[in-house]
């Protein structure tokens, strides 16, 4: 698990970004999002929850919050009901927190309830709490951690936890993200998480899919085998050191690029809509153990994505460029047309997983996909 420096008061885990290109070496100029997909659970409603670390698992279980830690969350709670002074709790700007006051609509909290769920023991020792307020039949809920005797923080994607970070009425609340500095906007909202804030221009970053049969947890960085979405403006095929000649200039001329690949599979493009914008839409694969090309330190190759990092036979020459295998996973692609004055020409969406779950994770992503949205400069 690869750890990058503290943010928000806490360390920022970085194990979920693009995890399977940087088992490749790949990494980031590029601007590309990765949002991978995480599964839902049923966690208890009442009491405590084990660790997410099993050495410590029993032990935790039976641990109920400590008079402390019940003293912060009540003071922290009766502040959002009062409608103000909650800042002195957090270890993170108030503006970090959704529906900090009041619900979407505007009502005021009129009461609360908190309950403590499966923390972070090992390495950071951090708590954490589900937390729930009520307003006019709405309910909001919460989740949030807390390290030694620090206040309370919050992370939009809960460390990559089964737990939705904050929902509304049952629904988890989506984080708006920009990309290409605000000209490209989309909402992730889980089970699609990010380990990115939310308002920014994005560069790079990545989130996760719970695997089939995995046990509920609070720390994503103990999950492997990721399936991922990501967003990239002007994307090449391979890399930008397997770039020959100009890109192609609309999603249309990227879409013939691809499917004369050798050794590639791709469906024929079919236009489509999404609420807000049009897209060209096709499936791609390289059968497993085939050919495929990528550049170090450079994640905006498309179809590098479906490298096999586990296949062996990847070298970087004295030009940064890599040859390997296949992994035989497939990609959903959307490709966009950006608006003449935008200063991107395609953005395009890659969804990759394996064939058992290519179905559930195309559906997915479909509000992801449909929350894209342009704006003229």
């Amino acid at each position: 698990m690869e750890l990058a420096k503290p943010t928000d008061g806490f360390p920022l885990i970085r194990a979920l970004t693009l995890d399977k290109l940087a088992r490749r070496g790949l990494g980031g100029a590029a601007v590309v999002i990765a949002v991978l997909l995480v599964g839902c659970g049923s966690p208890s409603s009442t009491g405590a929850e084990p660790s997410a670390d099993p050495s410590s698992a029993a032990q935790h279980a039976a641990a109920a919050p400590s008079r402390a830690a019940r003293d912060l969350l009540g003071r922290f709670l009766a502040a959002r009901v009062a409608g103000k002074g909650a800042q002195k709790y957090l270890s993170v700007p108030e503006k970090a927190i959704p529906l900090l006051y009041a619900t979407t609509s505007g009502a005021r909290y009129e009461r609360s309830e908190f309950n403590r769920v499966r923390g972070i023991e090992w390495p950071y020792g951090l708590t954490a709490f589900r937390v729930r307020l009520f307003a006019r039949g709405t309910m909001v809920e919460q989740l949030f951690f807390r390290g030694g005797r620090g206040g309370l923080g919050y992370k939009p994607d809960g460390f990559g936890t089964h737990i939705a970070p904050t929902t509304e009425g049952g629904r988890p609340v989506a984080v708006p993200y920009d990309l290409a500095t605000g000209e490209v906007t989309l909402q992730v909202a889980h089970p699609w998480v990010s380990s990115g804030a939310g308002r920014h221009p994005i560069d790079l970053f990545g989130v996760s899919l719970i695997p089939p049969g995995s046990p509920p947890t609070t720390d994503g960085g103990q999950r492997n085998d990721w399936d991922g979405l990501m967003v990239s403006a002007d994307p090449t095929l391979f890399g930008k050191c397997w770039q020959t000649g100009p890109r192609p200039v609309d999603a249309k001329a990227l879409a013939k690029s691809i499917r004369s690949q050798p050794d590639l599979r791709a469906t024929t493009p079919v236009a489509v809509s999404t609420k807000r914008a049009k897209a060209l839409r096709m499936d791609v694969m390289i059968p497993a153990g085939a050919s495929v090309r990528f550049c170090e330190g450079d994640a905006s190759g498309l179809l590098s994505s479906l490298y096999d990092p586990n296949a062996g036979g990847s070298s970087f020459d004295r030009t940064g460029r890599a040859a390997g295998h296949a992994s035989g996973e497939r990609m959903r692609l959307y490709l966009f047309d950006a608006p003449k004055r935008s200063s991107i020409r395609v953005l395009a969406i890659a969804i990759v997983a394996p064939k058992s779950r290519f179905r559930s994770v195309v559906e997915a992503a479909a509000p992801v996909v449909d929350s894209v949205e342009f704006h003229a400069r």
